[in-house]
């Protein structure tokens, strides 16, 4: 891929105590790096969120969620979850288009999932009587109806019903012999601003299908138990009314207070500064250590690795006064030599720690 023309980022995750991958799997995301740059990155336990930028088109932002869902089949309620935190997430940011895509382990015609990113919700309209089900026979805990909704518009680039009557005509898993899952790996855009003009067929021809029926996958010419989809995404429009309104990068960095507070648990709030601090952007050691430093009043690091961070609270003495303003100088020096990337990171950390503070006073 590099040889191609591509950059790439792969989802990171936490790691056990002793060192190694708390999950066996990451999404990456790939462009072309001739073309495209990359804005912005968020990494969950299951999604990896990026904004690229397309120098080719007026600098438009696309929104990219790549995904590999909850796998178990009963946890119906925590892949949607996992949707909905991703593209509450996103909305939040400035982007003229959005695309979902990856994994999500549940069929493309009747799901939960399909349900929450057609329709925005996963609430049944008051006339639907029915149980809804998963898997076309798992019952769908009540629960998901408490999800909050999206504000998206989105549409499958693949036709939901296709395999709907024969899963064995469009599927993009079979593990066993003779047992495919209908269009698990999944594409989904805002047709707002983008259009679909080529879809990626998953076999090559009628007996490429029916060999992998009968044999199931991997194989020798599939690496994977999943078929590849694809599909040819383009531009239709970028105007203001197609941007989701969302905070512009730019802003971000300039104005603190435009930085988004979603929960109100002190702890969940130190959790994530915890997490932003991890993926920030350090050129070197030395402006990590400066930035421990220059938040030492407000950040107790731990060893290992496995530090966490906390705000001391009380009233400062005239000494320790003194000391907060010359770490004050200090810091606008280092965020002035950050990337923009970095700057908004450190400062939603401190953000987020100010306010985990507040809630527990």
């Amino acid at each position: 891929m590099k040889e191609a023309g591509y950059t790439s980022l792969t989802q990171s995750f936490k790691t056990n105590e002793d060192g190694t991958p708390h999950q066996q799997h990451s999404v990456a995301t790939f462009w072309k790096s001739d073309r495209l740059r990359l804005k912005y990155h968020a990494h969950r336990s299951r999604t990896l969120t990026t904004i690229i930028q397309d120098s080719n088109y007026h600098d438009a932002l696309i929104a990219v969620v790549n995904c590999h869902l909850q796998g178990n089949p009963m946890d119906t309620v925590t892949r949607v979850k996992q949707l909905q935190t991703a593209l509450s997430r996103s909305k939040r940011l400035s982007h003229h288009g959005l695309v979902v895509c990856g994994d999500m382990n549940c069929y493309l015609c009747d799901s939960a999932c399909s349900t929450y990113l057609s329709s925005g919700t996963c609430r049944p309209p008051s006339k639907q009587g029915n149980e809804q089900v998963e898997w076309g026979f798992l019952p769908i805990s009540k629960d998901i109806q408490d999800i909050p909704p999206h504000k998206y518009n989105l549409v499958s680039a693949y036709p939901p019903d296709l395999g709907l009557d024969d899963p064995s005509l469009h599927f993009t898993f079979c593990h066993s012999p003779h047992k495919p899952a209908v269009g698990i790996d999944q594409i989904w855009y805002t047709p707002s601003s983008l259009d679909c003009s080529g879809l990626r067929h998953t076999c090559k021809s009628e007996q490429h299908r029916l060999d992998i029926l009968k044999s199931g996958l991997p194989n020798g010419f599939h690496p994977s138990d999943h078929m590849p989809v694809g599909c040819m995404l383009r531009w239709t429009k970028t105007d203001k009314d197609n941007d989701n309104n969302g905070l512009d990068l730019k802003d971000l960095k300039e104005d603190d207070h435009k930085i988004i507070i979603t929960s109100s648990d002190p702890n969940e709030l130190r959790a994530e500064a915890n997490e932003w601090l991890s993926k920030c952007p350090f050129e070197n050691e030395m402006q990590k250590k400066e930035f421990e430093y220059i938040c030492s009043d407000v950040i107790i690091p731990g060893g290992g690795g496995g530090g966490r961070i906390k705000l001391r609270r009380g009233k400062p003495t005239q000494e320790q006064m003194k000391e907060i303003k010359e770490k004050r100088v200090r810091k606008e020096k280092l965020l002035d030599a950050l990337s923009e990337e970095g700057t908004f990171i450190l400062k939603r950390v401190l953000r987020l720690l100010k306010e985990a503070v507040r809630r527990e006073g």
